[in-house]
């Protein structure tokens, strides 16, 4: 692996991890070619890393972590060598592929078990992704939506998997001979190799997830205010609403699930940043949004209300006679 922050290159083996520096070599006297007097220099040797047998070095640019793929188990370093985290094995069988996601502070591995783990940056396994009927090879992030990592298999598929949904989005018969290696080039186009053949692709265009909520969405609105910026509410089935910033798809406020059943209509006035929820037919439950879970400040009665209306509206007619 190439180490774009540090200059550097990273390979493992049976002797560990090394990492190598490309630097003039001030001895040599070999001048009639450019860059001949260039060389390769040992910067480091972590004989430690990675165990006895590092069969893939994968590197998150970002977080300068090192992620060594041994025969049993994950190894995780910083580029100094300092042991961060040991995921002894994580799958049934050998490692095949591991990266590390930005998205939620992730590591993903895949192996022969057809398996895809997801996992804590601590070790604490998280999810299973299965789909495969074979063995996965390798594992690559979506270049634009970070929430999404695609797997290539000797199945011969390639698929999409959500980070946020934690289901599968796609599946693509690419190499009947199986995906043996996969990656992206400098333009974000994914390359899937076999044995025998290459093929690229264009990923021009894919879902991006704009936020999380874990339950069937049945209404959707959006609220607004003089000098106040616009808010989204967002109703689930279990009666629950969720008062959301359009922008950035934070959830700023949320009404815990009402009393089954009895939900018939709502309305959020902005202005006020006030939730009215029409319970049943007698009754209106007031909550404010601007605390985070709502509180219920007010509820009114809907017979009273009419009786008063009426008895208004009567008095008002006996004070014009």
């Amino acid at each position: 692996m190439f180490n774009p922050k540090a200059d550097e290159l990273i390979t493992g083996g049976v002797g560990g991890v090394k990492f190598w520096k490309y630097r003039v070599n001030p001895k040599s006297t070999n001048k009639i070619l450019p860059m001949s007097n260039y060389e390769l220099f040992l910067r480091a040797d972590y004989p430690h890393m990675g165990g006895i047998w590092v069969k893939k070095v994968e590197l998150d640019i970002g977080s300068q972590t090192v992620l060594c793929c041994s025969v049993q188990a994950l190894f995780c370093y910083n580029t100094e060598g300092q042991l961060l985290v040991v995921i002894p094995h994580p799958h049934k069988s050998s490692l095949t592929a591991c990266i590390s996601s930005p998205h939620d502070e992730s590591l993903l591995t895949a192996s022969g078990d057809r398996d895809v783990n997801l996992w804590t940056r601590k070790g604490v396994f998280v999810h299973r992704f299965t789909g495969h009927t074979r063995a996965v090879t390798t594992l690559v992030l979506h270049p634009e939506t970070s929430s999404i990592f695609i797997s290539g298999s000797k199945d011969g598929t390639i698929r999409f998997w959500s980070l946020d949904t934690l289901t599968q989005l796609l599946s693509l018969p690419v190499l009947e001979e199986g995906v043996e290696w996969m990656g992206l080039t400098e333009g974000g186009l994914l390359y899937c190799c076999s044995g025998r053949h290459a093929h690229i692709y264009s990923l021009s265009y894919f879902t991006h997830f704009w936020s999380r909520l874990g339950s069937k969405v049945t209404h959707l609105d959006t609220a607004s205010a003089h000098q106040k910026t616009t808010r989204l509410s967002v109703l689930l089935e279990e009666d629950s609403l969720h008062i959301m910033s359009p922008g950035r798809g934070l959830k700023l406020s949320q009404v815990l699930p009402l009393p089954t059943n009895t939900l018939s209509q709502y309305v959020y006035n902005r202005a006020k940043n006030l939730i009215f929820f029409l319970v049943g037919s007698a009754e209106i439950w007031i909550y404010s949004s601007k605390t985070n879970p709502a509180c219920r400040v007010a509820v009114w009665n809907v017979l009273e209300i009419l009786k008063t209306a009426q008895f208004l509206d009567v008095g008002g007619q006996l004070g014009r006679m």
